[in-house]
């Protein structure tokens, strides 16, 4: 599912053309959508970075999609129907950001005049549903320690089992986020990468992870 952004960004008018030439800038930690803010008409195309989340009444957070740059987000509104409808989460820029506005009534011409964008956007909604699907599974039978080695070998899908020189996942989001991403908090990632660590699987720098023993935590992911 595509989680819809907020009016809380400025918007443009109806009037607007297609595509927005000016995009909106947000810096980190902004607010880009509520969950308590009703659906409007618009969608955005992110550059930067934005992470899509809940939060329960005990203030623990699950997010839900990271969006990188040159993804969108946001479409669902545009088939929405029900005025009464609101967001079903949030969504907060990770970085200094610049949102691009498509206004419904011009985005919505421009998919009938061009089918192919709509092959392209459901692509990207299946994509979605399976990587929630797999979230649903790994939070309900899986440990943390296991979702952290799919999460990583997920990284690097076409890196064989014994490469030549070691491969490295940079972290592109803080660690908290991804704690959160992978149903857990932050205390309980840390636990994991040094239980990863002390198996020589791992080997973190910084921001970096070193995945010193692919096969092994391909064996731990299928093992699980």
């Amino acid at each position: 599912m595509i989680i819809p952004s907020s009016g809380a960004c400025p918007r443009r008018s109806a009037s607007a053309s297609s595509t927005s030439d000016r995009p909106v800038r947000r810096r980190a930690a902004r607010s880009c959508s509520s969950a308590e803010t009703r659906i409007g008409d618009s969608t955005f195309s992110s550059r930067g970075g934005v992470h899509v989340y809940r939060l329960s009444p005990e203030g623990r957070m699950l997010v839900l999609h990271v969006i990188r740059p040159s993804e969108s987000f946001a479409e669902v509104p545009l088939f929405e129907t029900d005025a009464g409808d609101t967001y079903p989460a949030t969504a907060e820029t990770l970085t200094d950001s610049a949102l691009f506005f498509f206004p419904a009534d011009a985005f919505l011409s421009f998919v009938d005049a061009h089918p192919r964008s709509a092959l392209h956007m459901l692509g990207q909604m299946a994509g979605r549903l399976r990587s929630a699907v797999r979230q649903l599974d790994a939070v309900s039978l899986q440990d943390v320690t296991e979702r952290l080695a799919r999460y990583l070998v997920e990284q690097v899908p076409t890196v064989p089992d014994n490469p030549p020189t070691v491969p490295t996942v940079e972290l592109d989001i803080p660690k908290s986020v991804l704690a959160a991403e992978l149903g857990t908090v932050p205390e309980t990632l840390s636990r994991a990468l040094r239980t990863l660590q002390d198996k020589d699987l791992i080997r973190t720098e910084d921001a970096d992870i070193v995945l010193t023993d692919v096969r092994g935590l391909r064996h731990l992911v299928d093992s699980a």
